[in-house]
This record gives structure tokens, C-alpha cells and sequence, in this order.
């Protein structure tokens, strides 16, 4: 659980859902273990939010964790209707999430994604430590 700096050096805590994450991403959160195949000089962490935008569900990453602004997106589904985000932690499932610190996570994270003419996709994303 890292949190990272905005490009104006805010600290911005380590995982966000929905109007918490400030740039209209569903979520953004830190995660660990990014390749690093050319040894570039950067950490094994990366920045990653999650968007819809204009029927296309996708996925930005930043280049460094502190201060960079996300690459273009990646688009991950199209033609999607809408998309819900439901966080668990304490023994349930809530529709936000109020971290107790920066560094606090949740244990998971449930994306359900509608698109038009296919029944809803539902997806489970281990976070916190101990999933």
C-alpha cells in the first residue's frame, strides 16, 4: 500500500473509487510487481486507474508513480452501457470506500460491466494485503 504524489505534489493515498480518485477514473490504485524486462531505472510499482469513457471501458498506467501524468489509455472493452464498482472490506460489499489512512486497502474490488446485447460481465480483483 503506497500511496503517490499528484503533479502538483498532493499526496493521493493508494487506492480511490469513483469521485475520490479526482480525475473521473472508476478506480486508481497502486500495484506492485510491473515488469521491468530492459532494466529501466524505475520501481516495480505502477500507478493504474480504470475509465469509462465514451462507451469504452479502459486502462491508463502512469510511467513513474510520483508526479507523471497517465499514458494514453488502453481501451479493454468497447461499445459498454455502464460499469459498477463495489469495494469489500470489513465483511461486505460497499458501493465506496473510506480509507482509515493513505495506505489503507480494501481486500477486493468487484467490476461489473454492461455492453450493449451481452449479459454483465462481473470481475473480482484481489487488493489488500491477506486476500
Amino acid at each position: 500500500a503506497r500511496p503517490w504524489r499528484d503533479s502538483d505534489g498532493r499526496r493521493r493515498p493508494a487506492f480511490t473509487v469513483g469521485s475520490d480518485s479526482g480525475d473521473g477514473s472508476l478506480f486508481t490504485l497502486v500495484r506492485r510487481g510491473w515488469r521491468n524486462d530492459d532494466a529501466a531505472p524505475r520501481s516495480s510499482l505502477q500507478r493504474v486507474s480504470w475509465q469509462l469513457a465514451g462507451g469504452r471501458l479502459q486502462r491508463a498506467s502512469a510511467p513513474m508513480l510520483d508526479g507523471a501524468a497517465p499514458t494514453l489509455p488502453a481501451v479493454l472493452a468497447e461499445g459498454v452501457t455502464g460499469v459498477t464498482v463495489r469495494v469489500w472490506d470489513n465483511g461486505g460489499w460497499a458501493d465506496g470506500w473510506q480509507p482509515v489512512s493513505a495506505d489503507s486497502l480494501p481486500r477486493a474490488i468487484e467490476l461489473t460491466v454492461t455492453a450493449r446485447g451481452q449479459p454483465p460481465l462481473r470481475q473480482l480483483f484481489l487488493v489488500g494485503a491477506g486476500s
